[in-house]
């Protein structure tokens, strides 16, 4: 998934969760940083901690029973879209991008909508 802040990427992972009859993944880079992160602490204080313990939540939901999983996390870069397929083992993968193109307002908007962590 590709889209800002505020853009409603988790929120439409959570709708799409909700109305499915298989088994399904939702693997959030935010809530791995949020485990980590101790009050007070820069928003990127373990981001080298926070991105191996995302690609290793993602591989284990690959190599898991789920037939649909969504990687949640910004990915606004070719680069960052990139260093995320490249460090998962992808056979037997069927790959669907979702780009969440939201204007710069809304995001702002709905930002500051946000409570707790998630409004960082």
């Amino acid at each position: 998934m590709c889209g800002p802040s505020g853009s409603g990427k988790t929120t439409w992972v959570k709708n799409q969760i909700a109305g499915m009859q298989y088994p399904a993944a939702h693997i959030s880079r935010d809530e791995v940083r949020f485990s980590m992160l101790k009050d007070g602490e820069d928003y990127f204080a373990h981001e080298d901690e926070v991105v191996k313990e995302f690609y290793r939540k993602a591989q284990e939901a690959i190599d898991g029973e789920p037939l649909a999983i969504f990687i949640d996390a910004t990915h606004l870069s070719e680069k960052a879209r990139n260093s995320t397929l490249d460090a998962l083992n992808l056979e037997n993968c069927e790959l669907h991008a979702v780009n969440f193109d939201i204007p710069d307002y809304i995001c702002l908007s709905q930002n500051e909508q946000r409570t707790g962590l998630a409004r960082v």
